[in-house]
């Protein structure tokens, strides 16, 4: 949620499992047997707009690794592994300089780094953020 200068309060509720912009979120070619690095990098945004004073984030994240074999042709992905994580943070605005690192004070912050699993289970959802969910008026 966000909390404007004018004391107005806008939140964004899931209420569950929803997919995060797009279903691949990375894609990954594989070419060997073996071990295989994959990273991903997530910007977290919504709130730190002009004139707001106020931002407080509470995510949960599921991510899967699903595997697509070449043949046949478009052949169904297959689950393999899926990893927990979150991360929550209070920002309030501190100052005025316009750099948003010097601007904002941090405080609350929690991060629980996942450590994956094998899964035979294929994620499933019926929803999409952002698009299905608006800021509406409130706090969390």
């Amino acid at each position: 949620h966000y909390t404007t200068a004018g004391n107005s309060s806008k939140r964004i509720k899931t209420g569950g499992d929803v997919l995060d912009t797009t279903d691949p979120y990375e894609k990954k070619a594989v070419t060997s047997a073996g071990k295989a690095t994959i990273e991903t990098n997530d910007n977290p945004e919504g709130g730190n707009a002009p004139g707001n004073k106020e931002l407080f984030i509470d995510d949960y994240f599921k991510m899967w690794l699903l595997w697509q074999p070449a043949k046949p042709p478009k052949a169904p992905r297959v689950p393999l592994a899926m990893v927990k994580w979150d991360w929550s943070a209070k920002a309030n605005k501190t100052g005025s300089s316009g750099t948003c690192a010097s601007d904002w004070t941090l405080s609350g912050k929690r991060l629980n780094d996942g450590k994956g699993s094998a899964t035979n289970k294929m994620p499933t959802w019926t929803k999409t953020y952002p698009t299905d969910f608006p800021y509406e008026n409130g706090t969390c």
